[in-house]
């Protein structure tokens, strides 16, 4: 292969949605406690922005803007919601293209209450310059709440 067509492969690469997703999934599941602005400046874009369910209540619910706020929310729910010890991403699909890509998959874990979780989540992606810009992402808010925080 010539040299031109290597950098269109490598930027392609670069900029394929679904390896990004889930290089952001790969990330998470690894991820310390509090992470780090400069390695998810790795795989964010500085715009980013993302949306939960409003009735995912007031921490979460909504849409969160910047990587620092983003970092700051996943630290909340690392520390406030699961015991970061006991929690996993189970990937069922995704696909996609250069810009966009979706992702069906469970959370399973325990709560920083010591009770059993397990939803269902899809999450939407784009990428724009080869790193994430958006994300929606959409759960089972119901089954949430009454795992998180039982009678």
């Amino acid at each position: 292969m010539n040299a031109k067509l290597l950098k269109r492969e490598s930027e392609r690469e670069a900029m394929n949605a679904p390896a990004k997703l889930q290089a952001f999934f790969d990330y998470l599941g690894t991820a310390p406690e509090k992470p780090k602005t400069q390695e998810l400046a790795k795989i964010l874009h500085s715009e980013i922005i993302w949306t939960f369910p409003k009735g995912a209540g007031p921490i979460v619910g909504g849409t969160h803007r910047g990587i620092i706020e983003i970092s700051e929310l996943l630290s909340r729910i690392f520390t406030e919601f699961y015991d970061r010890t006991q929690f996993r991403f189970e990937l069922h699909e995704m696909f996609g293209n250069d810009v966009n890509a979706v992702a069906r998959y469970s959370v399973i874990a325990v709560t920083a209450y010591n009770q059993p979780y397990n939803n269902d989540y899809a999450l939407i992606c784009e990428l724009r310059d080869g790193l994430i810009v958006r994300l929606e992402e959409y759960f089972d808010t119901a089954i949430a709440a009454k795992q998180m925080f039982p009678e």
